[in-house]
């Protein structure tokens, strides 16, 4: 083997992207869209790999999380957490 091939094959072992980091980047591509990250001329792109890696998710990770599912599942918490201490914490969901 020479040393091309032994470069291919050591920079392939380095490499772990797996679907979390799908799942992590559509959350991210979410949020950056949702706070205005994203400039006029820059959201056809960003919608475009947002869309791939959400086909991606719905064929191979159905049941990953959204920004959507993790922003109710805060705010349940939240409430939650306002009924054990008799409501004395404003319903606030960071995003």
């Amino acid at each position: 083997m020479d040393n091309r091939e032994e470069t291919v094959e050591e920079t392939q072992q380095e490499i772990d992207f797996n679907l979390n980091d799908l799942i992590d980047l559509r959350i991210l591509l979410q949020l950056f869209s949702a706070r205005g990250a994203v400039k006029a001329n820059e959201m056809k792109c960003v919608g475009t790999i947002f869309d791939k890696i959400d086909n991606i998710l719905k064929v191979k990770a159905p049941n990953a999380p959204t920004l959507e599912t993790l922003a109710r599942e805060q705010q349940q918490k939240l409430e939650s957490e306002d009924e054990g201490e008799g409501g004395n914490k404003p319903n606030v969901v960071t995003i």
